[in-house]
Protein backbone atom coordinates (compact mmCIF):
# COMPACT_ATOMS: atom_id res chain seq x y z
CA UNK A 1 0.00 0.00 0.00
CA UNK A 2 1.05 3.28 -0.75
CA UNK A 3 0.69 6.54 1.42
CA UNK A 4 -0.50 8.78 -1.57
CA UNK A 5 -1.22 8.86 -5.38
CA UNK A 6 2.59 10.79 -5.66
CA UNK A 7 3.92 7.55 -4.04
CA UNK A 8 2.59 5.59 -6.86
CA UNK A 9 3.36 7.13 -9.36
CA UNK A 10 7.25 7.55 -8.21
CA UNK A 11 7.22 3.83 -7.50
CA UNK A 12 5.35 2.64 -11.29
CA UNK A 13 8.49 5.02 -12.77
CA UNK A 14 11.08 2.72 -11.04
CA UNK A 15 9.41 0.12 -13.31
CA UNK A 16 9.46 1.88 -16.51
CA UNK A 17 13.55 3.16 -16.54
CA UNK A 18 14.87 1.39 -18.97
CA UNK A 19 17.41 -1.18 -17.74
CA UNK A 20 21.05 -0.33 -18.17
CA UNK A 21 20.34 3.13 -19.66
CA UNK A 22 23.57 4.51 -18.07
CA UNK A 23 26.64 4.17 -20.32
CA UNK A 24 29.96 4.25 -19.62
CA UNK A 25 32.04 7.41 -21.75
CA UNK A 26 35.01 5.23 -22.16
CA UNK A 27 33.58 2.32 -22.95
CA UNK A 28 30.58 0.58 -24.29
CA UNK A 29 29.40 -0.75 -20.96
CA UNK A 30 25.94 0.10 -19.11
CA UNK A 31 24.41 0.15 -15.84
CA UNK A 32 21.14 1.15 -14.53
CA UNK A 33 22.08 3.43 -11.63
CA UNK A 34 24.17 6.07 -11.45
CA UNK A 35 26.34 4.27 -7.94
CA UNK A 36 27.15 1.57 -10.66
CA UNK A 37 28.28 3.43 -13.14
CA UNK A 38 30.26 5.62 -11.00
CA UNK A 39 31.44 2.39 -9.50
CA UNK A 40 33.15 1.11 -12.46
CA UNK A 41 34.32 4.57 -14.11
CA UNK A 42 37.24 4.02 -11.08
CA UNK A 43 38.45 1.36 -13.49
CA UNK A 44 39.49 3.66 -16.26
CA UNK A 45 41.63 5.93 -13.65
CA UNK A 46 45.49 6.36 -14.00
CA UNK A 47 46.00 5.77 -10.44
CA UNK A 48 45.23 1.59 -9.92
CA UNK A 49 46.73 0.41 -6.33
CA UNK A 50 46.08 -3.01 -7.03
CA UNK A 51 48.59 -4.97 -9.79
CA UNK A 52 48.67 -8.37 -10.70
CA UNK A 53 52.22 -9.61 -9.76
CA UNK A 54 51.47 -12.38 -12.93
CA UNK A 55 50.09 -10.48 -15.80
CA UNK A 56 50.58 -6.81 -13.82
CA UNK A 57 47.18 -5.97 -14.97
CA UNK A 58 45.95 -3.26 -12.60
CA UNK A 59 42.70 -2.74 -10.52
CA UNK A 60 41.58 0.57 -9.00
CA UNK A 61 39.27 -1.69 -6.59
CA UNK A 62 40.03 -4.75 -4.77
CA UNK A 63 37.58 -7.05 -4.90
CA UNK A 64 38.00 -7.67 -8.92
CA UNK A 65 41.35 -7.58 -8.33
CA UNK A 66 40.91 -10.80 -5.55
CA UNK A 67 38.75 -12.16 -8.59
CA UNK A 68 41.42 -11.79 -10.93
CA UNK A 69 44.04 -13.50 -8.94
CA UNK A 70 41.83 -16.48 -8.17
CA UNK A 71 42.05 -16.88 -11.95
CA UNK A 72 45.78 -17.26 -11.82
CA UNK A 73 45.62 -19.41 -9.21
CA UNK A 74 42.41 -21.40 -10.55
CA UNK A 75 40.57 -20.92 -7.71
CA UNK A 76 37.26 -21.50 -8.17
CA UNK A 77 34.96 -21.23 -4.79
CA UNK A 78 31.54 -20.53 -5.73
CA UNK A 79 30.07 -23.61 -6.89
CA UNK A 80 26.09 -23.56 -9.10
CA UNK A 81 24.14 -26.13 -7.04
CA UNK A 82 22.30 -27.10 -9.76
CA UNK A 83 24.89 -28.37 -11.89
CA UNK A 84 28.21 -28.32 -9.57
CA UNK A 85 30.44 -25.87 -12.30
CA UNK A 86 32.80 -23.89 -10.31
CA UNK A 87 33.40 -20.16 -10.75
CA UNK A 88 36.22 -17.62 -9.26
CA UNK A 89 33.29 -14.81 -9.23
CA UNK A 90 30.22 -14.89 -6.80
CA UNK A 91 28.29 -12.60 -9.40
CA UNK A 92 29.02 -14.72 -12.42
CA UNK A 93 28.14 -18.20 -10.54
CA UNK A 94 25.04 -16.20 -9.56
CA UNK A 95 23.93 -15.33 -13.44
CA UNK A 96 25.03 -19.03 -14.71
CA UNK A 97 22.96 -20.48 -12.17
CA UNK A 98 19.82 -18.15 -12.99
CA UNK A 99 20.08 -19.59 -16.57
CA UNK A 100 18.81 -22.72 -15.04
CA UNK A 101 15.76 -20.91 -14.25
CA UNK A 102 14.89 -19.90 -17.56
CA UNK A 103 15.17 -23.21 -18.99
CA UNK A 104 12.63 -24.54 -16.65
Amino acid sequence: MFASRELIRKHKAIHLIPKKSLECSKCDKKYSSKSALSKHERVHQENKRYVCPVCSEAFQISEPFKIHMRKHDNLKPFVCSVCFKRYASRAVCKRHKSGHKNKE
